[in-house]
């Protein structure tokens, strides 16, 4: 491992952007961990890995609180270790108060995503999945002000605006950050297998582009989970999906809370789990007592693969990938 990623330490508002942002530095010779939750931060700091991740689970909670938890976090960083800020590539959630609790200085901000046609342009973040241009610095609040916001209309100008940093800037971005990382340290990454054996899928989210995925894989049981409740058939497929859809409760945390319990069943039978959505992926992982994950790599671009408790698990968020992509993941290759 590359002495520019020993003691990488990535903080994550959700699961599936802490694996997303981990998996690039994924090589041979390396160890890379993954907290699903900030109380397993210091168990997963105590493997000593040349990568740690944690989610701090603050996408959705309110900002004093996500202020809060990062501190926390960021208390617990060992001396000497490089903090990777990590932000939605559509720069929701409560960056400005999770930024404030950032050790001082200056931010190398950079969001984009070249690669998924998500780039920054004039301080504009703008492409894929975003209808309308949003101002970088805007979402920033006070640190704005301590910010740089280079243009990044390619993963060149992502590695540029990386190497010309100051080492003493603290890093701030998405998953175009993560890959010119790597890509500067020379890091030769680990490609998984492809998947095997049965499979489960769970589909929590509700994004547009979650859904056309969902409508593309023809070749797999599809069970409907009104409010997140379904019960499993007396027999299974290679492949089960088992997607939340509306039914007689609406409160998104009971909805996720509901289709982790009716998923473990189907877990219990497959080798390999699919998660989509970073609440699908937190609640399914929690039923499953699955706290720790070890990062093996991206299975394709873009898609990380883990292993915990004898599952490959799959991670995605609900707003990444082509529409062919639970069709790639899940392609009898046997």
């Amino acid at each position: 491992m590359s002495e520019q990623i020993e003691q990488l330490v990535i903080v994550a508002d959700d699961l599936t952007g802490a694996l997303d942002m981990a998996a690039p530095f994924c090589a041979p010779d390396s160890s890379v961990v993954v907290a699903t939750r900030p109380e397993a931060f210091a168990d997963a700091l105590a493997r000593n890995a040349d990568v740690t991740a944690v989610s701090t689970r603050t996408r959705d909670v309110d900002p004093d609180a996500a202020s809060r938890c990062v501190a926390s976090i960021i208390g617990q960083i060992p001396p000497g270790s490089r903090i990777l800020k990590k932000v939605d590539s559509r720069l929701k959630g409560q960056i400005a108060a999770e930024l404030s609790a950032l050790p001082s200085g200056r931010l190398l901000v950079l969001p984009a995503i070249p690669e998924f046609g998500r780039i920054v342009q004039a301080e504009e973040l703008r492409g894929f999945g975003v209808p309308t241009p949003i101002q970088v610095r805007d979402r920033l609040g006070p640190r704005g002000a301590q910010a740089q916001i280079p243009d990044t209309v390619s993963q060149a100008e992502m590695r540029a605006a990386f190497n010309a940093a100051d080492d003493c800037a603290v890093l701030v971005g998405a998953r175009g950050l993560a890959q010119a990382m790597a890509d500067t340290a020379g890091i030769m990454q680990s490609r998984p297998d492809p998947l095997t054996g049965r499979i489960g899928v769970a589909v929590g989210s509700t994004d547009p582009i979650t859904v056309e995925q969902v409508a593309e894989l023809t070749d797999a049981t599809h069970l409907l989970a009104p409010s997140g409740e379904t019960d499993l058939p007396a027999t299974l497929n290679r492949v089960t999906l088992m997607q939340a859809v509306i039914g007689p409760d609406s409160d998104p945390r009971r909805i996720a809370q509901a289709l982790a319990r009716s998923f473990v069943p189907l877990a219990g039978q497959v080798g390999s789990l699919i998660l989509t959505g970073g609440a699908t992926a937190e609640t399914v992982l929690d039923a499953l007592n699955v706290e720790i994950l070890t990062v093996e790599g991206e299975i394709v671009p873009g898609l990380p693969l883990s292993a915990a408790k004898g599952w490959r698990i799959v991670t995605k968020s609900g707003g990444f990938g082509v529409p062919s992509a639970l069709n790639d993941l899940t392609r009898d290759v046997e």
